[in-house]
């Protein structure tokens, strides 16, 4: 594969649980450049009752970040989206442009608490999907509650399935890397990232993933899963 995609990630500083400090943001981007990630997609939290109102701080941020790599990393390329934290109320959020769809497309991040009910994930999935936009599934095996033939069900109805590479790798806990297994085995899953929100406990890496995934489910599914599929869907080029 000539590069990888990474579009979960919590690079841009100051906003949520992620970077605290640009010099954290450029550490994590030379990790992942290092690693042979070549187009990221900044995904902060939005999620206004846990980290208020965040529009405005995370363009900022993001367009300072391009101009320190345009000059530093010439052949990276950076795009600006959010990971929206679901509530009742969150479609309106994303009507407002308040959260950013991913990369300006249709396509949008949506999250769950790890214990919500499958009946609320399924319906709220498909309220999104029904307004107009395409919702994509973050980190989908780590829903304890949410069945292996649900996420299948909401993957064939367009809901895009993405996974973290740390559950692949079993650093997430036996459970998450059982349920993962799953969705790659059945070819449920469209999107290995990395959800990197700091370079110790949960890195910007993605090459060590690729290789294990390559080996054990095909060079052609790791290709789909480590960046053509995001390419595609959200023009990251």
């Amino acid at each position: 594969m000539d590069f990888f995609t990474d579009i979960h990630t919590h690079i841009v500083p100051g906003i949520d649980d992620g970077a605290k400090s640009y010099e954290d943001s450029m550490a994590m981007i030379e990790a992942a450049y290092n690693d042979g990630t070549r187009r990221i997609l900044f995904s902060p939290h939005y999620y206004p009752a846990g980290f208020g109102d965040t529009h405005e701080r995370a363009l900022s941020a993001y367009e300072k970040l391009s101009e320190i790599c345009k000059e530093k990393y010439p052949d990276l390329k950076l795009f600006l989206g959010n990971e929206l934290h679901y509530t009742k109320d969150c479609t309106s959020h994303i009507q407002s442009g308040k959260c950013r769809t991913m990369n300006g497309t249709d396509y949008v991040m949506i999250d769950f608490t790890e214990n919500e009910k499958d009946t609320v994930i399924v319906k709220s999935m498909q309220k999104i999907l029904n307004t107009g936009y395409r919702p994509v599934l973050a980190h989908a095996e780590r829903y304890v509650n949410l069945p292996i033939d649900k996420i299948d069900e909401m993957h064939r109805s367009g809901i895009v399935i993405q996974v973290n590479a740390q559950s692949i790798l079993g650093r997430g806990g036996f459970k998450r890397k059982h349920r993962v297994k799953k969705l790659l085995a059945g070819n449920i899953a469209d999107i290995v990232s990395s959800d990197c929100h700091d370079i110790k406990y949960r890195p910007p890496l993605l090459r060590e993933c690729y290789v294990y995934v390559a080996n054990k489910y095909g060079e052609s599914y790791a290709d789909y899963l480590f960046g053509k599929t995001a390419c595609k869907l959200f023009e990251l080029e």
